[in-house]
């Protein structure tokens, strides 16, 4: 099944996953103010401010110089995949509603939102390091190996700070929940596609599968 992919919000494009409802919608202009209000914007103040609505489920999303006001800027984050786990949801969501304020905090949110998922992938979840190296010695591909320890080791860091500046490069964080979403759909989502399309083949295929597997 192909998906939709996750087009970050921002104020030039007339298209994106709404920050209120996550659809991938057209974005319409709206009006500020409703009720004949009005507020008067001097130019020399450097403000500008832009009001959208989503076409999907009508809400406004309102920009103030090219960032989002309202709802929080979070909105630019993807929304955890719909495959991952509610204890690792749990987690990533919470890091989502600190990133703006916080990318070092969110980055440690996201390092136990991974220590969750590693039950749901074939790990133990006690120690990360561990489980990848487990699941490298299983066959895991390279790009779900690099993503898991980008993960970890970036984790890591936001809890003991080393080398990293997540003042200097607050985007680091925004790959940490690129990475997670690809870890859940490569490792969770694909493999339940392809067993739902295996379960959907006539009885007798599968029996005549199977037989000849157990040969």
């Amino acid at each position: 099944m192909n998906k939709q992919p996750y087009t970050a919000p921002s104020p030039e494009l007339k298209a994106y996953n709404c920050p209120h409802c996550n659809a991938f919608s057209s974005i319409n202009n709206a009006c500020i103010f409703k009720h004949g209000m009005s507020y008067e914007i001097d130019s020399s103040d450097g403000i500008n401010l832009e009001a959208k609505r989503c076409n999907h489920c009508e809400k406004k999303i309102l920009w103030g110089n090219g960032v989002m006001l309202i709802p929080d800027n979070v909105g630019t984050i993807p929304m955890p995949n719909s495959d991952m786990p509610d204890d690792s949801a749990k987690w990533y969501n919470e890091a989502r509603s600190i990133v703006n304020k916080s990318p070092a905090g969110a980055c440690a949110l996201l390092r136990l939102s991974l220590q969750c998922l590693m039950p749901h992938i074939g790990g133990e979840g006690k120690n990360i390091n561990n489980d990848i190296a487990t699941l490298v010695k299983k066959r895991l591909s390279d790009k779900i190996q690099q993503a898991l320890d980008t993960c970890r080791v970036i984790g890591n860091e936001a809890v003991h700070p080393g080398q990293i500046d997540f003042d200097d490069t607050p985007e680091i964080a925004n790959t940490i929940f690129k990475c997670l979403n690809f870890i859940v759909d490569e490792m969770i989502s694909k493999p339940r596609e392809i067993e739902s399309a295996f379960e959907d083949l006539p009885d007798d295929k599968k029996k005549h599968i199977n037989d000849r597997d157990k040969k």
